[in-house]
């Protein structure tokens, strides 16, 4: 870190975010100038000013990302340079680097610098929650896991439904069960009245054999 503000908890973090891509938007600056060391003031002590991170990979090498700051000559404003490893690159290919190696540089609280904290801290359960989830990247899941938590509640009623069908058609074959038997139990006395009708006709015509005496019956 060389000529980049002065030494400090805040100014540290604000070297950290700025090494990492971060814009003056969540810097405390309004132009990359101010954050040259005297900036603040319009007297910067240099026109260049630097922060280098270097990064210990996994196969034991080292890896630097370095962000600078150049004033241009007879000018107030600056522009950034991108260095990887010493050989400059482009904005692009610097962040695409830096976020190969893990870290999600997107997501809007990955920084959280110095005076965010107390607001970070003060949140409510609800905005508290959301933070952790784009830190963790489960907000991506979210459309997803809203389709699924959809399709649920969609089986769940088709189940509610199909278990109210079940009911009405058990409450429907406990009455028709009822009319059978009542159905039988008709057709078995129609059965004995023409019983005992077939039997009253022999015994008239066998005492009155002149009688006529005809039955008809239907059921």
């Amino acid at each position: 870190m060389q000529q980049f503000m002065l030494p400090g908890k805040s100014n540290f973090t604000d070297a950290l975010g700025f090494v990492m891509g971060a814009g003056l938007d969540v810097l405390r600056a309004s132009n990359f100038v101010q954050l040259i060391h005297g900036g603040n003031s319009r007297r910067p002590i240099s026109d260049t000013a630097l922060v280098t991170a270097v990064f210990l990979l996994e196969d034991g090498t080292e890896k630097e990302f370095t962000r600078i700051i150049k004033m241009q000559q007879r000018s107030s404003s600056a522009i950034l340079l991108y260095l990887i490893d010493k050989a400059e690159v482009d904005e692009k290919r610097y962040l695409d680097e830096i976020g190969s190696s893990g870290l999600c540089l997107n997501f809007e609280n990955f920084f959280i610098f110095q005076g965010n904290v107390e607001t970070f801290v003060r949140m409510k359960p609800k905005n508290f929650t959301s933070v952790i989830e784009d830190l963790c990247g489960s907000g991506t899941l979210r459309i997803k896991y809203d389709d699924l938590h959809r399709t649920i509640r969609k089986s769940e009623d088709q189940l509610n439904q199909l278990a109210l069908r079940r009911k009405t058609l058990m409450t429907e074959n406990r009455t028709k069960k009822a009319e059978m038997l009542v159905y039988k139990e008709y057709h078995n006395l129609m059965q004995e009245l023409v019983r005992i009708l077939q039997k009253l006709k022999k015994s008239v015509i066998s005492e009155f054999p002149c009688f006529k005496y005809s039955v008809s019956y239907q059921f």
